[in-house]
């Protein structure tokens, strides 16, 4: 009997590695193994509110206050919540924003809330998307702002929306301008076979001071 313990052995191991593999995507089962596993959770959110404090929520889960760089996070569609601490809550209102996480990217919420839900800002994050030319990725900007202009490292691009714009893969900055509002200055790092999305929130200028 003992002679056939260590073949059964092997096809129950190779029926449990086969049932495995069907039903658990490759890409999830390497993500377990340990040795590459901080590969597929380079992955990770940084959320500031530049001039205050803001408790952090995401997908319901408690992550204190900003800032914080949340990492080893999974690929995926987040819901952040910001709820601005101060003295009087009642004048700001929780903010929610929806982010997409592409793997080993960093995306970022750097908003200021204000109230009456006035939010000043920009949220960016990448998404995998095949470059046309060699050393060159993808840039799409939008805001619900009427007539606002785009400059890419002071020059002129477009007004909003700019969709799929191409655009060399190294470091820029992003200007986004319109009358009575004040201008938003993204630095942005563009990579090749990725399409970076930026969502601007500009603050209206208050009418004494235009």
């Amino acid at each position: 009997m003992k002679k056939f313990a260590l073949p059964i052995l092997i096809i129950i191991t190779i029926l449990a590695v086969t049932m495995i593999l069907i039903f658990m995507p490759a890409d999830r089962l390497l993500s377990k193994i340990p040795v590459i596993k901080s590969f597929y959770s380079n992955t990770n959110l940084s959320i500031t509110t530049p001039n205050s404090k803001s408790e952090i929520e995401v997908n319901g889960k408690d992550y204190g206050e900003t800032s914080q760089v949340i990492g080893d996070l999974e690929e995926g569609t987040y819901q952040v919540k910001l709820s601005r601490i101060s003295g009087n809550e009642a004048f700001y209102d929780p903010q929610t924003f929806t982010i997409e996480l592409t793997r080993n990217t960093e995306s970022v919420i750097s908003v200021e809330l204000g109230p009456q839900n006035i939010k000043s800002g920009y949220m960016l994050f990448y998404t995998p998307a095949k470059s046309i030319k060699k050393s060159a990725g993808s840039l799409s900007v939008s805001t619900e702002v009427p007539g606002v202009s785009i400059y890419i490292d002071n020059e002129y691009i477009s007004e909003v929306p700019l969709k799929k714009h191409e655009i060399s893969a190294t470091n820029h900055v992003i200007k986004i301008t319109a009358e009575g509002y004040e201008t938003i200055e993204v630095p942005v790092i563009i990579n090749e076979d990725y399409h970076l999305n930026i969502v601007a929130y500009l603050m209206p200028i208050p009418t004494e001071l235009i």
